[in-house]
């Protein structure tokens, strides 16, 4: 078995479902709800990415509807150096000026970046978030489609089990501790690598600024 692409997937599916010719138009639903929940359960450090943005003059919202956002992470105004973070708030508590300028406080409102303040000038900024995972017949892989197939699979096969039938509730259940096992698993070894390269730099960092002995000096 060879999973490495969407099409894989999609070909792999029907083997498990006995190939029952009435679920293979579904097959593509059952990877899409699939996706729906890996992206709920799995959330991780190497779906987490940097995007620029640019404020609008005279607006103090910016579009990010077509980001797939899973989680925001942290937005930071770019035109300094260090970079300077913004503050994050709830949207409840964003608390508006009406004096255009450079915004301290940001928010979430639907598919908008929101600030305490319209933009004077086109400030930039740079919006870390973890994304959504994607896999679709227009995006054939990625990472976890590539690293990790069967979180994909069994995730899939557990959305066809409302079409199965009551003799099917071992089968059912044995997919469905697959799918836990899949994904835990692939939870665990991403973070234990991310964890891993954090606490490298950290060293490297603190080596770095701890003063050299000097034997004449003490």
């Amino acid at each position: 078995m060879a999973l490495a692409t969407y099409d894989d997937l999609k070909a792999e599916i029907p083997k498990f479902l006995q190939n029952r010719s009435d679920l293979l138009p579904l097959i593509d639903d059952f990877i899409s709800l699939a996706q729906t929940t890996i992206n709920i359960d799995l959330t991780v450090g190497n779906a987490e990415m940097e995007l620029p943005l640019v404020a609008v003059p005279g607006s103090r919202f910016i579009d990010i509807s077509g980001v797939a956002l899973n989680e925001p992470r942290g937005l930071w105004q770019t035109s300094y150096n260090p970079r300077q973070e913004l503050v994050f708030v709830m949207p409840e508590l964003l608390t508006v000026s009406t004096t255009p300028g450079q915004s301290t406080f940001w928010t979430l409102d639907g598919s908008n970046i929101a600030f305490n303040r319209q933009a004077d000038q086109a400030y930039p900024f740079a919006f870390r978030f973890v994304g959504n995972w994607l896999l679709s017949p227009t995006n054939q892989t990625n990472y976890l489609m590539t690293n990790y197939p069967n979180v994909y699979l069994y995730g899939s096969l557990c959305e066809a089990a409302p079409y199965l039938s009551g003799k099917d509730t071992a089968l059912i259940a044995k997919w469905e501790a697959k799918y836990q096992k899949a994904w835990k698993g692939a939870q665990r070894n991403l973070n234990r690598w991310r964890n891993a390269l954090v606490t490298s730099r950290v060293d490297l960092a603190l080596q770095q600024r701890r003063p050299i002995f000097n034997i004449n000096q003490g």
